[in-house]
């Protein structure tokens, strides 16, 4: 720490230091409250997680690019029956829905740091599709626009 303590990382010089715990704020609690990830590093276990027994859906971040919805079913399914897999375009991240909470709580905690496709990943209760509606934000509408063609 000493060693690289003022050593200049591009224009700026670093401040380097021992970690030390953080109080949570509100906003570090809730988004840890969502399944995030709490202040000590630590996977958040609130209300719509740990809390909710029955949630089964786990999310899965820092997933390989590469990764195909059966190469992530793959791994989880020896845990038990799954409802489906999910991985959105782009975001490094998936989700899986088990038919149980019991085989999701099994495979969250003895799959989470293994290695998928080419990656390490972070496992997390992942948001209960019946509470998907609930937790929306207020300025997020559910209503389906309807596409509208202009001739010119």
């Amino acid at each position: 720490m000493t060693e690289m303590n003022g050593v200049y990382c591009s224009s700026r010089p670093m401040r380097i230091g021992a970690a030390t715990p953080r109080k949570s704020s509100g906003y570090q609690q809730q988004y840890s409250s969502q399944g995030g990830y709490a202040s000590n590093g630590a996977p958040g276990q609130g209300p719509q997680s740990e809390g909710d027994s029955s949630n089964t859906t786990i999310f899965v971040g820092g997933l390989d690019p590469n990764v195909t919805d059966e190469d992530l079913r793959q791994p989880f399914s020896q845990y038990g029956e799954i409802a489906s897999v999910k991985i959105p375009v782009g975001k490094g991240c998936g989700f899986v829905q088990f038919a149980n909470r019991e085989n999701a709580e099994e495979a969250l905690h003895k799959l989470n740091g293994t290695v998928i496709g080419k990656q390490s990943v972070r496992l997390s209760w992942g948001r209960n599709p019946a509470n998907k509606q609930a937790s929306l934000s207020p300025f997020t509408s559910s209503t389906q626009f309807k596409k509208i063609e202009y001739n010119a």
